[in-house]
């Protein structure tokens, strides 16, 4: 989107990033869903937001914020998750939170059958990082990093399977995928 655009050209992706920070909650809200949009965007558009620090920020503030500040952070790990490029996927899965938290260990951590929006957003993220870690299309799970973070984070596979029979059609789905690749690697 031309807009999207307009607003990485402009160097506000920085300033934007800032406000992740701001002692008020529903600007760090509306922070994180104009990061969402511009994770949304073009592989060049996602590659400005990680050039900037955005992975860790997001990922302090998923541990961190209020709920709905969580739900737009987690919008925008999925969407910079599902829009990378194998490189990109790369990069994502070395960076960390100030804390020391992975995207792995972030994402996992929202995968609960009671948390709605974000637990889908989550599942659907880590489907896209099983599938393709970190190259375009991995077919072991011995040689994918991620599939073995995976699973060693959420415990094995009972969440999923829960997720499975308990979410709704989207995250059902994103779960049995991501089960099925855990499990048989294809």
């Amino acid at each position: 989107n031309d807009l999207t655009e307009d607003v990485v050209r402009a160097g506000a992706v920085p300033t934007i990033l800032g406000l992740l920070a701001h002692p008020r909650h529903s600007l760090r809200r509306e922070a994180a869903w104009a990061l969402s949009n511009i994770a949304g965007g073009t592989p060049a558009q996602i590659a400005v937001l990680l050039d900037c620090g955005a992975l860790g920020l997001l990922l302090t503030s998923v541990r961190e914020d209020r709920h709905e500040v969580v739900r737009e952070c987690m919008w925008t790990l999925s969407n910079i998750c599902k829009g990378s490029m194998p490189e990109q996927l790369a990069r994502v899965m070395r960076e960390q939170s100030q804390a020391g938290d992975d995207v792995v260990s972030v994402l996992c951590g929202q995968v609960d059958p009671a948390a709605g929006i974000a637990s889908q957003l989550a599942v659907e993220a880590l489907e896209h990082l099983a599938q393709h870690g970190h190259k375009a299309h991995v077919k072991s799970l011995q040689s994918n990093p991620a599939t073995a973070r995976i699973m060693t984070h959420m415990q094995g596979t009972t969440w999923l399977e829960e997720l499975v029979v308990q979410g709704d059609d989207s995250t059902s789905r994103a779960a049995a995928n991501l089960l099925h690749f855990m499990v048989n690697g294809d």
